[in-house]
């Protein structure tokens, strides 16, 4: 009996466990929300799936065999210490890092006797970027090094890379990746055809287009960009998601990639124009409702200044909003809603000190000085996709449907 006990605890023992996906998210319903977390509780050949945000933390690998990916748009991590990043138990290449934006730490990545597999990441603003060690040798390709001020790459090689400095491996460059907006996080790459705009969830174009689109690694499939891609998967975080940088295809005109231009093109140039213009027209409505919404938050901040820090009482709040600061009734309506004359509401939880990341003012359907809460939101005024909601730190970002959970009410 004991030689049956012992036959089957070991066999218990070489059972491989059914990989898992491990959710990180720093604002919503997870496993985790944190990455280190998610890492500890991982085991070799599991996923870790981080959602967008910005992650203060250093991350180490503890030597697994795990993939951590960012998702939905990169996620950011901001080192506040020596390494954001680490890999020094013997790591290979089944450790893999993809799709981060890895900014603000002394050292970006510290490899040292390892060999990880890192792809579409985006090195910025750290002193060094990566520092490999004790015969490290990294499989790193499709990513950017920029602004790292002591130097982008040491003791080991990228491929099809945008670096600064340059670097020997194959297929990279060292031109201006042409970020959207560095300064102030964005890093997007800018393109003719077209780039992601996440402030407002649209699409918007460029009067120029990045180097690092479609100069990634070609033996990867980019399946996960939008069209027009190309057909090549681009550098940097954003590189291989649905969030890339667009580009046109080769073939002027063969608008469905049959190596041919015929009717069926126009057909489908025809549908695509449609579309486009109907397109430009919610995306020109969606930023003037967020114009509304900016000239409703500083209004809202006037009063409680002058009003020892209280808001506009909800029952009458429209109305004293155009008493007191003078706000016209135009600035009221939503110009994709239907109705009126008013397209937004308060939220009666809000007040002057409430938290920042508080819901102050949303979309909702007609009506006048209305209050209440998440049952107002109305993503119908644009297409389904989502509203504009002013938060209490005056900030106007524009919600996607699917993230209305995350937003905080009380």
């Amino acid at each position: 009996m004991k030689n049956l006990l012992l036959a089957f605890s070991l066999l218990v023992l070489v059972i491989p466990c059914k990989a898992e996906t491990i959710i990180v998210n720093p604002n919503g319903s997870a496993d985790f929300n944190n990455i280190q977390d998610a890492i500890f509780h991982a085991w070799h050949g599991d996923t870790v799936i981080v959602r967008p945000g910005v992650y203060e933390e250093e991350i180490n690998f503890l030597g697994k065999a795990i993939t951590v990916r960012g998702t939905d748009g990169a996620a950011v991590i901001d080192g506040e210490g020596d390494f954001a990043v680490s890999f020094y138990y013997g790591e290979g290449p089944d450790s893999v890092l993809k799709n981060f934006i890895i900014r603000n730490s002394y050292i970006g990545i510290f490899i040292a006797g390892s060999s990880p597999t890192m792809s579409n990441i985006t090195v910025v603003d750290n002193r060094y970027g990566i520092k490999a060690y004790a015969g490290a040798e990294p499989d790193i390709s499709s990513s950017i090094f920029w602004n790292n001020v002591e130097g982008d790459i040491f003791q080991c090689q990228a491929r099809y890379s945008c670096i600064e400095e340059g670097n020997e491996g194959e297929g990279n460059i060292d031109a201006d990746p042409l970020f959207t907006d560095a300064n102030n996080g964005d890093y997007h790459l800018l393109s003719e055809r077209g780039r992601y705009l996440p402030m407002y969830d649209l699409w918007v174009l460029d009067e120029v287009s990045s180097p690092c689109i479609d100069g990634g690694d070609p033996m990867v499939d980019p399946v996960e960009e939008r069209k027009p891609n190309g057909d090549m998967l681009n550098m940097g975080a954003y590189g291989g998601t649905a969030y890339a940088s667009l580009s046109e295809w080769q073939m002027k005109g063969d608008l469905n990639r049959d190596s041919s231009v015929n009717m069926i093109d126009f057909s489908i140039f025809a549908e695509y124009w449609l579309q486009t213009s109907l397109r430009a027209r919610e995306i020109d409505n969606r930023m003037a409702c967020g114009a509304n919404l900016r000239a409703i938050g500083r209004a809202m901040q006037l009063y409680a200044n002058d009003y020892e820090d209280h808001y506009p009482t909800p029952d009458s709040w429209c109305d004293l909003l155009m008493q007191y600061a003078g706000l016209s009734q135009d600035q009221f309506v939503c110009p994709s809603a239907e109705g009126g004359p008013s397209h937004y509401a308060i939220n009666p939880n809000a007040n002057y000190w409430s938290h920042p990341d508080m819901v102050l003012v949303f979309e909702t359907t007609g009506g006048w000085n209305q209050f209440g809460g998440p049952e107002l939101l109305a993503p119908e005024n644009h297409q389904g996709d989502g509203c504009n909601i002013l938060f209490n730190d005056t900030h106007v970002e524009f919600v996607e449907t699917e993230r209305f959970g995350e937003l905080r009410w009380e």
